[in-house]
């Protein structure tokens, strides 16, 4: 049963890394388009959009992320106390 809960520690923890590792690769891509003068608050708009939008992408990848590495932290005592005895 240690054993078991070892390996699910693992790839729990190889699955909260993935999560981690994409949510550091999100940019912000605001919209690409012709501004004629004036239209600096337009751009300004845009900007801040795409900002909220990847810091939402990103919170949501940390959030599964930070449930993966509490399943791997679960397991991997599971399997230490299990194997202890």
């Amino acid at each position: 049963m240690g054993k078991a809960s070892a390996v699910v520690a693992f790839f729990a923890g190889m699955i909260a890394a993935w999560y981690w590792f994409r949510s550091t690769r999100i940019s912000i891509h605001p919209s690409k388009g012709k501004t004629e003068s004036g239209q600096t608050t337009f751009v300004m708009m845009k900007w801040i959009d795409s900002v909220m939008e990847t810091s939402s992408s990103v919170s949501e990848l940390n959030a599964r992320a930070a449930g993966w590495t509490a399943i791997s932290v679960f397991a991997s005592g599971l399997s230490t106390l299990l194997n202890s005895y």
